[in-house]
């Protein structure tokens, strides 16, 4: 059985690549997404796949940092779209060698509040 840090770590690969039926490919039919931020949820593995290839297009989605166990997974990922740089930092979980949900972030840059030095 595939590791979610390894199923993870390979979704972000061919989400980068653009190998969009690869990637649903690792995900359970019933995959939810929540993202808090905009309270939004994604049902469904192939609503996450058509709304992540539509906000990614032409983005490159470089993983800096997985880990994880058997069942979850955390990734931090920056998302290079040209004019504007965003991070995700996504928690997965998964079961049977598929993701099953994922809760996912998207902090955005913003100037300091103080000086920090």
């Amino acid at each position: 059985m595939t590791s979610a840090v390894v199923l993870a770590g390979r979704l972000w690969a061919h989400i980068d690549d653009g190998k969009w039926l690869e990637a649903r490919a690792l995900l359970a039919d019933g995959f939810r997404a929540d993202w808090p931020q905009t309270e939004e949820e994604v049902l469904g593995a192939d609503r996450y796949i058509e709304v992540n290839r539509n906000l990614l297009a032409g983005a490159r989605s470089i993983l800096l940092e997985a880990a994880g166990t058997d069942d979850w997974a955390t990734t931090r990922v920056l998302i290079d779209k040209g004019e504007r740089m965003l991070w995700a930092v996504s928690f997965w979980n998964a079961r049977d060698g598929k993701l099953i949900d994922a809760v996912e972030y998207f902090p955005l840059p913003k100037d300091p509040k103080f000086e920090t030095h």
